[in-house]
């Protein structure tokens, strides 16, 4: 059979679809042609055309923010909320999880009592389920985010009241 119109990343090669070469696109359906496109360095795909990249510099607002070290260190790493456009902030010397929609590029402070005025928090955090489990800095716990209900709990490692580095 042949193809009239092919799927995105197809390109009809005068008898049949075939898939555009690694790191080139195509719109697929009525736009489907001949060639395949390259986005520039600077572009990115969006399943039309290339578009232009643009870059924000996003930082927290030190008004919301209490935490009492003046380390530049604040977040240790950035998460991917799972099925959303949405990363977490793992904190590392401010005492708030950090949120950045990436659709709207708005930046947020997620506040919890029992991290208000701690510093050397976590070091990372990895996504299981709806839930981002961040690894201890100085604590005797393991910290965890739910991105479903935007709770926040700790899981306790060690009894000894003295922190450990994990």
């Amino acid at each position: 059979t042949s193809c009239t119109t092919c799927n995105a990343n197809e390109i009809w090669n005068g008898q049949a679809c075939e898939a555009c070469p690694d790191g080139s696109y195509s719109a697929g359906g009525d736009a489907t042609t001949t060639l395949c496109t390259t986005c520039a360095l600077n572009e990115y795909w969006n399943w039309t055309a290339c578009q232009a990249m643009t870059f924000h510099h996003v930082s927290p607002s030190s008004s919301s923010a209490t935490v009492t070290t003046t380390s530049k260190y604040q977040f240790s790493h950035a998460v991917k909320a799972p099925h959303k456009n949405v990363v977490y902030f793992v904190p590392k010397n401010i005492d708030v999880i950090g949120k950045l929609d990436v659709e709207s590029e708005t930046f947020s402070e997620l506040q919890f009592t029992s991290l208000t005025g701690s510093t050397q928090n976590y070091e990372g955090g990895t996504v299981v389920g709806s839930k981002i489990y961040m690894t201890p800095m100085h604590k005797n716990h393991i910290g965890v985010f739910d991105t479903e209900t935007k709770e926040y709990s700790t899981i306790a490692v060690y009894a000894s009241s003295g922190p450990k580095n994990m």
